[in-house]
């Protein structure tokens, strides 16, 4: 976490559900990650599912922010697979 008069920022880099950034980043004020999707009910390919293992799904984010509360998220490094459009990944983020 980095603070700077007073506010704190953490930039997550490639990583799946972690445990220690949510206790790191517990309460930060803007919480910068980056996010993995591929369609629901479509059956993936080996290399898109080895890339989705590497790193955080929607689901996993909104489970993540909720249990970080932080002030702002913004996604960085979005990585849409098979088409998945920006809004199912927000939805899907929103639904945990």
């Amino acid at each position: 976490m980095r603070a700077h008069d007073g506010r704190s920022v953490v930039l997550s880099g490639d990583t799946c559900f972690c445990e220690n950034l949510i206790r790191y980043s517990s309460g930060v004020d803007l919480l910068i990650h980056e996010v993995a999707a591929a369609p629901l009910g479509v059956d993936l390919s080996n290399d898109v599912r080895y890339f989705l293992s590497l790193h955080t799904q929607p689901e996993e984010c909104g489970r993540l922010f909720s249990r970080v509360n932080p002030g702002l998220v913004v996604y960085y490094h979005i990585l849409q697979f098979l088409g998945v459009s920006l809004e199912e990944l927000i939805d899907r983020t929103r639904s945990e």
